[in-house]
């Protein structure tokens, strides 16, 4: 099945350059270091589920 057949766009949102700052202090400060610490349950969430694969 594609990926067309199985999602639709509902709303679409633009970034604005006005906020800029909060996209940039959100990313270095805290979504970054979300990944970090998350990393290892994503890795625990695919061996346990197989998904995503890896090959």
């Amino acid at each position: 099945m594609s990926l067309a057949a199985t999602t639709s766009i509902a709303r679409v949102f633009e970034p604005l350059p006005e906020h800029r700052g909060i996209y940039d202090e959100l990313y270095h400060g805290v979504f970054r270091k979300m990944y970090v610490r998350l990393k290892s349950l994503h890795l625990e969430f695919q061996k346990i589920t197989g998904y995503p694969r890896f090959d």
